[in-house]
């Protein structure tokens, strides 16, 4: 089985990728990959009989080692042992806990917003993101991944904008796999169609943590020039107002750990900044739920803009849409990436008979004349950011 195919950076090695300490490497618009990424991914589909037989991680960073990074197979299985006994530790560039980390990236829902791989195991949550070793994980493309990468054509929609990047500063933010596609399907019908129209049908990004951005400028000031800054805060629902408060922070901005704001909460607790009954972590592994209560005479209003002024409940985040190419990293408008993403990808509609066609006809042709389907249907979800407007 053949791996996804090549992108435009695969010139990139990785002796590139790491050239810089601290400086990351860009991201593909068509499979949203780093250079390491994408060999991880290939050798996932090279090593798979079929798409939904489970690998073991170990194997993969295995073939990465000996392939990508010169290593022998007892290097590896040593440095796969100290990856075991010290997984949370920071590794560089060009190590096999670096390409560890990058693999599980690839299939941790509230790291990405479309996981690529379904990873088996202990691979962390949004607790506290702390996973397991290579030994206790396997691995095998998602559903998502095998619809929308194609193995042997260029993806159905541009994954750069899709999966976005939440683990770098500025961060290249993801977006909502039915607005993406239908703001390229409207720009495929007209060119020429306005920003207004464009985020009419796909408002902002759409985080895998959830949140609310707040305000809609900076969102249009990001798609206009490629570039802002958007404040996203927790989702706090108000619970109670009477005898007793009770808020329950239901969402949290990208790249916030549920236990980084409950020790933030102690924290505010223990000084006296805030008055609490009690706060309670009530979330599951795909829910967040943190129940806060404080006594009848503190407002729910007073006890939110506390929690988003004063704990990870909000974040100023940079964002830029910049993709890589043969050149280099570029940051463009919306509109720019969404043309070349048409221009580039493979048409997400197939007719329900006969050969595929060639030129597939606009979206107006498709919703009223019938006869065509997708695959992506397939893989929607309802799931999204909230925009704050008012």
């Amino acid at each position: 089985m053949t791996g996804p195919p090549p992108g435009p950076h695969d010139a990139v090695g990785i002796d590139d990728e790491m050239t810089l300490l601290g400086t990351l490497p860009p991201i593909d618009l068509l499979d949203g990959c780093t250079p390491v990424a994408r060999r991880l991914l290939h050798i996932v589909h090279e090593i798979a009989e079929t798409p939904r037989e489970r690998i073991d991680a170990k194997r993969v960073l295995m073939l990465f080692g000996v392939r990508e990074l010169g290593l022998d197979a007892a290097d590896v299985e040593a440095a796969c042992e100290d990856v075991a006994a010290r997984v949370d530790a920071e590794y560089p560039p060009g190590t096999v806990g670096h390409a560890y980390r990058a693999l599980l990236r690839l299939g941790q829902p509230w790291r990405i917003r479309y996981p690529m791989l379904e990873v088996a195991g202990m691979i962390g949550d949004h607790h506290d993101d702390d996973p397991g070793g290579p030994d206790l994980m396997s691995v095998r493309p998602s559903d998502v991944s095998t619809t929308v990468l194609p193995l042997d054509r260029p993806p159905l929609l541009p994954i750069g904008l899709l999966n976005g990047r939440i683990d770098s500063a500025p961060m290249s933010p993801p977006h909502n796999l039915s607005e993406l596609w239908t703001a390229m399907e409207h720009l495929r019908q007209d060119p020429d169609e306005s920003l207004d129209d464009v985020m009419a049908v796909m408002p902002g990004p759409d985080f895998p943590s959830g949140g609310v951005i707040w305000g809609t400028d900076s969102i249009r000031e990001l798609y206009e020039t490629g570039s802002s800054t958007l404040v996203v805060r927790a989702a706090i629902d108000d619970e109670l107002q009477g005898a007793r408060t009770r808020v329950a922070i239901t969402s949290l901005p990208p790249g916030v750990l549920i236990k980084t704001v409950i020790e933030q909460i102690r924290d505010l607790a223990k000084r006296g900044r805030l008055v609490l009954t009690q706060w309670d972590d009530r979330s599951t592994s795909d829910h967040v739920r943190i129940v806060v209560d404080a006594p009848g005479a503190v407002r729910t209003e007073d006890l939110k803009t506390v929690l988003w002024s004063e704990t990870e409940c909000e974040r100023k985040i940079p964002c830029h849409l910049a993709f890589g190419d043969e050149r280099g990293t570029v940051t463009r408008p919306l509109r720019h990436w969404l043309a070349l993403a048409n221009q580039r990808c493979t048409p997400a509609w197939r007719p329900k008979r006969g050969p595929i066609l060639d030129q597939v006809p606009t979206l107006r042709e498709i919703m009223d004349r019938g006869g065509y389907e997708s695959p992506l249907f397939d893989v929607i979800d309802q799931r999204r950011t909230k925009i704050f407007t008012s």
